[in-house]
């Protein structure tokens, strides 16, 4: 399979079973937030996806209320990069900067 496909319409309905299977296996057990259930974090690994995702996107979405970053205007780039990186500084003491057109 090509990396670039899509998922078959198989694998995109055996995700949503699986979503509610989870979910309804949650609830049985007696979890009524998940907030509860994710006080015991299981490792993600550290990727560029997963930064996209699980950082970026996550606070590009609150900011703008766009989901893709294709989307962005230019300022709102800046006004993400700038939230993302202040929180990475502020409580991880990291402190990456925006590429510059030079460094790409």
């Amino acid at each position: 399979m090509n990396p670039d496909e899509k998922r078959t319409k198989q694998q995109n309905n055996a995700m949503h079973k699986y979503w509610r299977m989870v979910a309804q296996d949650m609830t049985d057990a007696g979890y009524t937030d998940l907030r509860d259930f994710l006080t015991k974090p299981f490792e993600i690994p550290i990727l560029k996806d997963t930064v996209e995702h699980m950082i970026w996107k996550r606070v590009q979405l609150a900011l703008t209320g766009k989901e893709h970053s294709s989307d962005l205007e230019p300022h709102e780039v800046n006004l993400v990069y700038q939230h993302v990186s202040h929180y990475l500084s502020e409580r991880h003491d990291l402190s990456t900067p925006f590429p510059s057109k030079e460094g790409l």
